[in-house]
């Protein structure tokens, strides 16, 4: 059971990683993109802060998901549609359809936090893992950020 449980904090650190990756990834997208296609600095703020209120929005009903369902299906359609979302980018024209595409993608990665949260709620194990259990998935998100700031700009 022991062996399961590591695998749970690696599936979840993978998860994480790959949210911090696409979050780092965003702003240097909208800076090609104010480039690309001569955007406005209104344009180029609204693109930039479009995540964060599809991700406050996003964080109850993927909670009220991963009680119902688990936290193991929330991830794994919030992962799906946000690598959908994410494809979906270079493939729309208007600056509305990027801000929907990337509060969409925030409202995604709000499955994270709750998701996890059902995943270590069934998953602990005895109380001498406890403090490992809860740091080894969060340190995806650093790792990912570390990762993804200077790969990025090499994509772009």
């Amino acid at each position: 059971m022991a062996h399961v449980r590591g695998l749970m904090w690696v599936l979840m650190a993978s998860h994480w990683f790959c949210a911090y990756a696409v979050r780092q990834g965003l702003p240097q997208l909208t800076t090609f993109l104010v480039a690309a296609r001569s955007l406005t600095a209104t344009q180029e703020a609204a693109l930039l802060t479009a995540f964060f209120p599809g991700y406050v929005c996003g964080q109850v009903p993927w909670g009220l998901l991963a009680r119902r369902v688990g936290g193991q299906r929330t991830l794994g359609v919030s992962l799906a549609l946000t690598a959908a979302l994410v494809l979906a980018l270079p493939l729309t024209a208007s600056v509305r359809g990027l801000c929907a595409l990337i509060a969409g993608v925030g409202f995604c990665q709000g499955a994270l936090m709750p998701g996890c949260s059902s995943l270590q709620q069934h998953w602990i194990g005895p109380s001498r893992e406890r403090a490992l259990a809860l740091q080894v998935p969060h340190m995806g998100r650093k790792i990912g950020s570390l990762i993804s700031a200077p790969t990025v700009p090499m994509l772009a």
